[in-house]
């Protein structure tokens, strides 16, 4: 009896057991995703190969609860194969799916475990989250620090050279870019082929990475390169050339002779960077017939004392009244050397007129100090000044836009009185003007309705020509040294002559010779009534110009504008108020940093906060932190680092776990900034990052710090304070060239 009844309770269990399993299974199907993971975990608890293989199935389901759910199960299994399940859990588009997966492989444990983990990193995860849990887990599967950084970067070469055998085009130039960055000696191995590659777009990358590496051979695919068709790829080359010490500077010695101006251009300053130039580098160009190139081979021979022939511009200065001849005189007066000052010398002994005006103004710059000749062009330039102003107050010539009257009004300054009516009727042979004659712009509009009414009137005609301006600047630079004083009375009223769109020359030369304005709310206002409507190259001037008065009303008019104008203009905008460091900008900055996030324009804003140094606006920019965009954000954690802040460290340390190296190379630079045991430690542990940038930062920075690691380059406990001068502030909001994909993340973290 007891037998029939064992079995009989047997059997009823066995029936329980297959509906238990139906229902588990009709819950699968479900709508509701809890339903199905609960279904999950309760198959798992059976652990038979039919559970197994109903959640290998869940593992495609389409909620992340469900699939998340089988990952944290699988491990029930404890006779099953359930490495391949989870690969492909760390595969997963969804992040918490490749979190659990990482932590299920770590409890896992074993060779195979660990590669999979290796892998993820190597493939780019880029969820900061998955990065952190894979690191912890290889920690504690006995990964860490040098081991692992290299590990990873063998990885990372191996996966980039599978890819390359079938990439193409911009895809190519990525995986070599990558690899370009990469701490792997096999990454420079692939930059080297990059090089030889036939794509235009593959050679630029690996330009852009070599980074004067290589040797010998990297140098030969440097000079081929530097004599392509296409500009781009020969100005790269040139680049790179230079980073190649003496054997690279035979590379831009040939370039001097390039058919391209631009590359010239590129070669000569190149040469000249960090050190001098040959006296027959830079004397090649000298009668380069390109205006720039000319210019600035003179003006390295001048700043460098290179005693250049001046018979190579001989046939420029027998082009009496023609632009070439003033070029010739402009190169001779920045070359500055005995043999161009007797040049000019004998040219002016032979010289009227404009010529000799030129030419005065070309030995003063040239180290002439003569008191006559400073007399000379200092009348000239006044009555040319003189005449400028009439002519801006005359309604033949054209005049200033109308001033507003009180009440809104616009004012018509161009309404000719009866003895100046008189004398225009007189030189044009007109009889005696009538009683109703018309004597404004204002007047003659009234036969058109469309345009009649009081409004500001466009000049009829440029106050100057383009060689009367030419002239007029090149004397100033002339007169500037010898009567800073004079050439400031002088630009002001220039100033309030001409239109504020055509001051950028006169800007420009006042902030070539550091000459400041006095306070003028007229003129600032007017200028930055216009600011919108200038050129780029004028705005940046005026601008610059207003910034250095340090002026209150300077300060004011340029706040009215700046939420208004285009936003390569208002960068120069924010700097020039930054210059000023009146805390009183504070918060109008803050308002428009504001305005601006996420937009363009919020980082320079950002960095302006840091350097005006007014405390109060630490909190703005620590609620700013939330909107702004990636690279805003690194600058905003700077200016608060320059402000004395430190609450914001732990996101700086979450951003140093960040995929993008350009954000972890920003992270380092605020950390420096930030200082302190917390932040050294985490400088300590980007030494092994596996991008060589942020690597060789760190290793700068911690180098730099001074004593605070042991004998194998581990942080002590010994807190440090700040670091050395500000860095560059974060990445750079426009990077040029093709964006890699994330190289790894450091190790060791």
């Amino acid at each position: 009896m007891r037998s029939v009844a064992w079995w009989v309770m047997i059997g009823w269990m066995a029936v329980g057991c297959s509906e238990e399993r139906e229902h588990l299974i009709e819950e699968l199907g479900s709508p509701k995703p809890v339903i199905r993971a609960g279904a999950v975990q309760a198959l798992a608890a059976a652990g038979d190969e039919e559970a197994f293989l109903l959640l290998s199935r869940s593992l495609d389901d389409p909620s992340v609860v469900v699939r998340t759910a089988v990952v944290r199960s699988v491990l029930r299994f404890k006779d099953r194969q359930v490495h391949n399940l989870l690969i492909r859990a760390s595969r997963d588009a969804d992040p918490e799916v490749r979190e659990a997966a990482a932590q299920a492989l770590s409890q896992l444990g074993g060779e195979v475990a660990r590669r999979a983990l290796v892998d993820m990193l190597a493939a780019g995860e880029n969820q900061l989250l998955v990065r952190r849990a894979v690191l912890q887990a290889l920690e504690r599967l006995g990964r860490s620090g040098e081991s692992l950084a290299q590990e990873l970067g063998q990885a990372e070469m191996k996966r980039i050279r599978e890819q390359l055998a079938e990439a193409q085009g911009i895809r190519r130039a990525q995986l070599i870019v990558r690899a370009g960055y990469s701490v792997d000696p096999d990454g420079l191995a692939i930059v080297l082929e990059g090089l030889r590659d036939p794509d235009p777009e593959v050679a630029q990358a690996a330009l852009a990475v070599l980074d004067g590496r290589g040797g010998a051979e990297a140098l030969r695919q440097v000079q081929r390169l530097a004599g392509e068709l296409s500009e781009e790829i020969r100005s790269s080359a040139l680049r790179q050339a230079a980073r190649f010490g003496a054997d690279g500077r035979v590379v831009l010695r040939g370039a001097l002779r390039d058919g391209e101006p631009g590359i010239r251009r590129l070669a000569l300053q190149l040469l000249a960077r960090g050190q001098a130039p040959a006296q027959d580098e830079a004397c090649l160009l000298l009668a380069d017939p390109d205006e720039a190139n000319g210019e600035i081979a003179a003006r390295l021979a001048g700043e460098h004392g290179l005693d250049c022939d001046p018979g190579g511009i001989e046939a420029m200065m027998q082009r009496h009244k023609q632009p070439e001849w003033r070029q010739a005189v402009r190169r001779l007066s920045l070359l500055r050397s005995a043999r161009a000052r007797a040049r000019l010398g004998d040219e002016l002994a032979q010289a009227g007129g404009d010529e000799r005006l030129w030419l005065i103004a070309a030995l003063l710059q040239a180290g002439e100090k003569r008191p006559a000749w400073v007399r000379e062009i200092q009348t000239d330039v006044a009555r040319r000044v003189a005449q400028v102003a009439a002519r801006a107050e005359s309604w033949v010539g054209g005049r200033l836009p109308a001033a507003p009257r009180g009440g809104g009004d616009m004012l018509d300054r161009t309404r000719l009185s009866q003895e100046q009516l008189d004398r225009l009727y007189q030189k044009y042979g007109i009889d005696a003007p009538s009683e109703n004659a018309p004597r404004s712009v204002s007047d003659l509009l009234r036969s058109f309705p469309e345009h009649a009414g009081p409004r500001p009137v466009e000049r009829l005609c440029p106050l100057l020509t383009e060689e009367e301006e030419a002239l007029l600047q090149f004397e100033l630079d002339g007169l500037a040294p010898a009567d800073a004083d004079g050439v400031r009375a002088l630009a002001e009223t220039l100033l309030r002559a001409i239109d504020p769109r055509d001051a950028g020359w006169l800007a420009a030369l006042l902030n070539r010779w550091n000459i400041k304005l006095p306070a003028n709310a007229f003129l600032f206002e007017r200028w930055m009534a216009h600011y919108a409507d200038m050129d780029l190259d004028t705005a940046r001037e005026v601008a610059q110009l207003l910034g250095r008065t340090g002026d209150g009303a300077a300060m004011m008019a340029m706040l009215q504008v700046l939420p208004r104008v285009p936003w390569e203009k208002r960068e120069w905008l924010i700097q020039a108020l930054a210059g000023m460091k009146r805390p009183e900008a504070t918060a109008p900055m803050v308002g428009t940093l504001i305005q601006l996030l996420p937009g363009t324009s919020a980082s320079t804003a950002a960095d302006a906060l840091a350097e005006i140094g007014d405390a109060s606006a630490i909190e703005p920019l620590r609620a700013a932190v939330g909107q702004a965009a990636p690279g805003q954000e690194m600058h905003i954690l700077m200016a608060l680092a320059r402000l004395g802040d430190r609450e914001t460290l732990p996101r700086v340390l979450e951003r140093l776990e960040d995929p993008d190296p350009e954000v972890r190379l920003a992270a380092l630079q605020v950390l420096e900034k930030m200082g302190g045991e917390e932040a050294r430690k985490a400088i300590g542990l980007a030494r092994l990052d596996l991008d060589r940038r942020v690597r060789a930062m760190a290793e700068q920075l911690w180098s730099a710090g001074g004593p605070g690691g042991d004998a194998h380059g581990r942080p002590d406990t010994q807190p440090e304070g700040p670091g050395g001068a500000d860095a560059a502030q974060g990445p750079d909001r426009e990077s040029p060239g093709t964006v890699p994909e994330s190289p790894g993340q450091p190790a060791g973290r």
